[in-house]
């Protein structure tokens, strides 16, 4: 029996698999994020291996029995194309946009918007793909997980500033950091943790949770950043060629858009503002699914 392996990396946690050749789960482990943006190159890359090896220890499989391998992580594959030197199979790095395409597009034409702990669009038309965004926390990822926990963080200081009354996004933020006074957040980012990006995107159910209640503060939040990222999707429809009136499949996939409704209701309704005729849902698929349909097109199945 064939088996193959997949990793689906990110900025809070690296899903790693191995699979048979019709696709089904043999073993899996998660490990930690292996953004380069958020831990480095060789941090990174220190990571896949030494996660895919305890994966294949731990469930007693040979490198031998492995006839390929994907690992889909973002950024790495800019700098590193395979980990070849290190395994005696196959294994190459693709783009992590790459395999969300696979998982939700499928055979369509269309968009691909993630919001995770990062944030990008891929548009896929006629066998054309395109990029826009996933630039990292320092450069943009809009409407993603880290920049809803920033615009929190900004919000609710500068609520402070401006001696305006507690709000449920204040009270959330405290509760959160275990503090009953804003200004310890100063304090607080002596430790350098604090910022990273995915403990910032940490801060997405305390906006949720707020949002739902109907906070003002925490709605404008959440449609800044829903619009922001919906005027990436609209470049990229844009570029590849598609009119913003047409009937545009739109799949949503990344944890921030999967396990918030309320948010996702939010960067929905700004979506169709700019795509009223828009088939817009959510992937049924999570990306590292799409990861295994392109480790078994790619080595075969069986």
């Amino acid at each position: 029996m064939k088996k193959y392996l997949v990793a689906d990396g990110g900025g809070t946690k690296t899903r790693y698999m191995v699979v048979d050749g019709m696709g089904q789960t043999l073993c899996a482990l998660t490990g930690p994020g292996t953004n380069p943006v958020h831990i480095g190159l060789k941090a990174a890359k220190a990571s896949l291996v030494e996660n895919i090896r305890a994966l294949l220890e731990q469930n007693n499989i040979r490198e031998d029995e492995i006839s390929g391998a994907a690992l889909f992580v973002p950024v790495l594959w800019r700098h590193c194309t395979d980990l070849s030197e290190e395994f005696s199979f196959p294994c190459q790095i693709l783009s992590d946009t790459e395999e969300a395409v696979w998982a939700a597009l499928k055979h369509w034409n269309g968009l691909v918007i993630l919001s995770g702990t990062g944030s990008f669009v891929r548009g896929k038309r006629d066998g054309e793909e395109l990029l826009v965004g996933g630039w990292g926390s320092a450069f943009g990822d809009e409407g993603s997980g880290y920049a809803l926990g920033i615009g929190t963080l900004r919000r609710v200081t500068h609520a402070y500033d401006f001696d305006m009354a507690d709000d449920e996004l204040s009270l959330g933020v405290k509760a959160f950091y275990k503090t009953d006074d804003i200004a310890a957040l100063k304090a607080m980012q002596k430790n350098p943790d604090m910022l990273k990006a995915g403990n910032v995107a940490a801060l997405c159910p305390v906006l949720e949770k707020a949002a739902k209640k109907g906070c003002p503060s925490a709605l404008e939040v959440v449609g800044v950043q829903a619009r922001a990222l919906a005027e990436q999707a609209l470049n990229c429809a844009r570029r590849l060629g598609f009119s913003s009136d047409e009937a545009l499949k739109i799949a949503l996939t990344g944890g921030v858009l999967t396990n918030n409704e309320v948010i996702r209701g939010i960067y929905v309704g700004v979506l169709r503002e700019y795509f009223p005729a828009a088939d817009i849902f959510l992937s049924e698929r999570e990306p590292v699914y799409g990861a295994i349909d392109y480790v078994l097109a790619m080595y075969g199945r069986g």
